[in-house]
């Protein structure tokens, strides 16, 4: 502090008031419900960078439980080898520089029909976008998963650091 051309330096300590007596503890409180969050089986997917309109390049994966009938890997496919209830996570960046839209889509497919799960959208007046989506979904047939790129050809997008995990959870219909 400066006052009148004079340095003045406050230093001094409060002392520490008496505390307070600690009251008795209160009651416990009732036990909530048990849920079952286990998992039945789950799969982690760890994909190439990619930059050709078509489907991404699994570059890595992981199984578990490790003897898990549940997942199993068909080039660049996920196959859903038991039907049931499937949480589906996507999550990466999409990059470009041209003045185009670019899409990433997480497929499921079987043998009849396929589907379009999750979109991902990077608009033609955005350069990147960091993204993360989750979907649920119940399958009665094998599917077969599989994340394509789809962008025009001229356009020099790039799928960057794409990782999809699907767990089987146990739901009762």
């Amino acid at each position: 502090m400066n006052e009148n051309n004079v340095d003045y330096i406050i230093d001094f300590v409060l002392p520490i008031g008496p505390t307070g007596s600690i009251g008795p503890m209160g009651p416990t409180g009732v036990i909530g419900p048990v849920i079952n969050q286990n998992l039945e089986s789950s799969i982690f997917v760890e994909y190439q960078n990619h930059t050709g309109n078509s489907s991404l390049n699994i570059n890595n994966y992981s199984i578990f439980p490790i003897n898990s009938n549940v997942f199993g890997i068909s080039g660049n496919d996920v196959a859903i080898d038991v039907t049931g209830y499937y949480e589906f996570t996507i999550y990466g960046v999409l990059k470009k520089t041209t003045n185009q839209e670019i899409f990433l889509y997480l497929q499921t497919r079987n043998t009849t029909k396929s589907n379009r799960l999750i979109t991902i959208k990077l608009p033609a007046t955005e350069n990147q976008i960091y993204f993360s989506q989750t979907k649920i979904g119940t399958y009665n047939t094998l599917q077969k998963v599989s994340i394509l790129l789809d962008k025009p050809s001229n356009s020099d997008a790039i799928a960057e650091k794409i990782h999809m995990v699907i767990k089987k959870v146990p739901l009762n219909t």
